[in-house]
């Protein structure tokens, strides 16, 4: 019963005490003024003593109340790319009615370190958040890998009211988000076999001539208008899209491949993104999930695609079947994966 009681007044917390600079000086004093007021039995340095003892106290209970009754939200955009910087709001809300908090610092936990994220490129800081407020911030987030992302945990600090002893209260924040795979620039070589086989689909109708520009295929050059001109001219076709490109992503790794696999995927992210951004249509495979991208908006549910993607450890003596693997020169098929290199 006695223990009931006990642990209903003071619950177990996680959170974690350290000394300022300012801290340790008053620690400091506070011994040397203890040790003389017993040497020299004088009342007016016991009473010092006291007093100092007393505010350390109330630095404590104060300082643990600050802490209390705080909820956390964090409120993430529409689609977040791991690994790049995203702007968010982080919201505050003090559950105490009439208790207001002061000085509160948000930080992340520190890139790299297991089941935690790099939730923050900078801390926020709130001077003050009344009584049952609500307050919100702007804040930047940074995922170091994809995937669903549910729980994360930050971290929130105060050294309220003296500054004597800051506390740090680690928080998780409940964020179901699916991270997308980054996107990176395309190597040269990616880009232009994307083209021809975008190429190689492509249609359309005949509308007239025009000079050329640095961007045109050689494959549209008219002949007769730059030799009659002098100038060079290529013809000009009404087509809705660039092409037809046929992307297939193989899982399948060879043993001991997994640290290349999540640069395939961010690899094929990347060439899937620049296709639409070039409005070449793309049919898009891997494994038995399939999707298919014709715009920039519709691009995301094959990046969906590759956020959930796992690894499938292939043994020693593999030959790719099933198709995957480059198509002959008359397809319009890209195919990425460590197993088909």
């Amino acid at each position: 019963m006695k223990t009931g009681f006990l642990r209903r007044l003071f619950p177990p917390t996680r959170v974690k005490v350290a000394v300022t600079g300012a801290g340790a000086l008053y620690l400091a004093a506070l011994l040397v003024i203890g040790v003389m007021s017993y040497a020299t039995a004088n009342n007016l340095l016991f009473l010092v003593f006291s007093a100092m003892l007393a505010l350390l106290l109330v630095s404590g209970v104060i300082g643990r109340l600050v802490l209390a009754g705080l909820e956390l939200e964090l409120i993430l955009p529409a689609r977040v790319f791991a690994r790049t910087p995203a702007e968010a709001r982080i919201r505050v809300r003090n559950l105490k009615r009439r208790s207001p908090s002061f000085s509160l610092e948000l930080a992340g936990s520190q890139p790299g370190k297991s089941g935690d994220f790099a939730f923050l490129r900078r801390p926020v800081y709130f001077p003050v958040v009344p009584g049952g407020a609500v307050l919100d911030a702007p804040v930047e987030v940074v995922f170091p890998g994809r995937g669903p992302s549910s729980r994360n945990t930050v971290y929130l600090s105060s050294g309220f009211p003296f500054g004597l002893i800051r506390r740090r209260n680690p928080v998780e924040l409940a964020c179901d988000v699916l991270v997308l795979p980054a996107i990176s620039p395309v190597p040269a070589a990616d880009v232009a076999a994307a083209r021809t086989a975008a190429r190689r689909s492509a249609v359309g109708d005949f509308s007239g001539i025009r000079p050329a520009s640095d961007s045109d295929d050689a494959r549209h050059l008219d002949w007769k208008s730059t030799a009659r001109t002098g100038a060079i001219h290529v013809r000009e076709f009404s087509t809705l899209s660039n092409g037809e490109v046929e992307v297939i992503f193989d899982p399948r790794i060879p043993p001991g491949g997994e640290a290349g696999f999540e640069q395939d995927v961010e690899r094929c992210a990347s060439l899937c993104m620049q296709l639409s951004r070039e409005r070449s249509a793309i049919r898009f495979s891997t494994g038995s999930a399939h999707a298919a991208s014709s715009g920039v908006r519709a691009i995301y549910d094959i990046l969906c695609l590759l956020a959930e993607v796992k690894p499938e450890v292939i043994g020693a003596a593999f030959t790719v079947v099933n198709g995957l693997q480059a198509g002959p020169e008359t397809t319009n098929r890209v195919v990425i994966g460590a197993a088909t290199q």
